[in-house]
């Protein structure tokens, strides 16, 4: 197990019990806001280490914004043109923050181990 398998599994939690909360408020008809949503929150904010950019930094050599998993899968450039390629033919990313789930968390952490291994980690601003 390592830190994108605990990762996984600490969201996965947090989601769970985010979605009884969330069952059990609708019960009683109460509104309950999707931004709160853990996994939505952690992708929103880059406070996991399953959502950060898809290069070694915010910015490309180029000057250009470089994207997330999810951005990167919509419309933007990862740190490479190749690896452009192969996140936007990935189809088991979602296109926003809106359509990760646990369900797919692993995917997630399946390309955090790939870009770590092509040492396209990204550093801390």
């Amino acid at each position: 197990m390592d830190i994108y398998d605990r990762e996984v599994e600490r969201l996965t939690k947090e989601q769970l019990e985010w979605e009884e909360r969330r069952k059990e408020a609708e019960e009683l008809e109460y509104e309950f806001d999707l931004d709160e949503s853990p996994i939505y929150s952690a992708w929103n904010n880059t406070t996991s280490i399953l959502f950060g950019r898809a290069g070694k930094s915010y910015f490309l050599p180029d000057g250009n914004i470089c994207g997330c998993l999810t951005q990167v899968r919509s419309y933007a450039p990862a740190w490479t043109p190749e690896l452009t390629a192969m996140i936007r033919a990935d189809d088991r990313i979602p296109k926003n923050g809106y359509g990760i789930t646990v369900d797919n968390l692993h995917v997630f952490a399946e390309w955090r181990r790939k870009m770590d291994a092509m040492g396209i980690t990204e550093q801390p601003i």
